[in-house]
């Protein structure tokens, strides 16, 4: 019976980040089938920018496995208002890296897509595409570690609820800015851009105010966002 009980609490934790992987995997494959249909340029274009975007961003984002660490021992201790201190440094230092990220690609772009193809196209395309997603870029970072905390205090469905709005708004946007549909102007690739940088934004604001609303089991505390360069070193 108790092991009963122990699976259904596994399921009940894991079964929404499960569901937050196989979205993200999903809006992924439409992200490419519709730029797909654009050029192969296009195609190329893209899936440079996302290993060059994406792949980064999720090597800083190891800050949010700090941050889930740390956030679960304190709320295992009993200790929320650490749990709230954790949470609150992590995300300060996750804004102020996806700054510097931001500002690196967007000044970089055309550099760095430079040495990765030869194409002329390719990089045209690939630089306007990454220069328009550095503004999702500031909120991805902060976003990813938002989470974390979330789920290192026993909060797997806020974090899937917020990644499926983005997910569900890229499709829907790649859709309509991509081709120009309802009105919309066509923008192809730079389309493209945009619809993940919006996306990325709402599920960064869906985290943030359910963080902020006093509701959640670990919350940002705005008292103690002044950095504490010593807990920072610990994330």
């Amino acid at each position: 019976m108790e092991d009963f009980k122990l699976r259904r609490k596994i399921m009940a934790l894991a079964f929404p980040a499960i569901l937050e992987m196989l979205s993200g995997t999903l809006v992924w494959a439409t992200d490419t089938a519709m730029v797909g249909r654009l050029s192969a340029e296009a195609l190329s274009a893209v899936g440079l920018g996302g290993q060059i975007v994406f792949n980064v961003v999720y090597v800083f984002g190891a800050l949010g496995v700090g941050a889930l660490a740390m956030v679960s021992r304190s709320i295992g201790a009993g200790d929320k208002k650490r749990a709230d201190y954790i949470t609150s440094q992590a995300f300060i230092m996750a804004v102020c890296l996806g700054i510097i990220l931001a500002l690196i690609y967007f000044f970089c772009a055309e550099r760095i897509y430079g040495m990765l193809s030869d194409d002329p196209e390719v990089v045209a395309l690939g630089t306007k595409y990454v220069k328009i997603l550095a503004l999702g870029v500031v909120f991805m970072v902060p976003s990813y570690v938002l989470n974390s905390a979330l789920r290192g205090a026993g909060n797997t469905v806020v974090p899937m609820l917020s990644a499926a709005a983005g997910n569900i708004l890229n499709v829907v946007g790649d859709y309509v800015l991509i081709f120009g549909h309802f009105g919309f102007p066509r923008m192809e690739v730079e389309g493209a851009a945009l619809a993940s940088a919006i996306s990325q934004i709402v599920a960064a604001l869906i985290a943030l105010i359910y963080a902020g609303s006093g509701r959640a089991n670990v919350a940002i505390d705005f008292k103690a966002l002044i950095p504490d360069f010593g807990m920072m070193r610990e994330l």
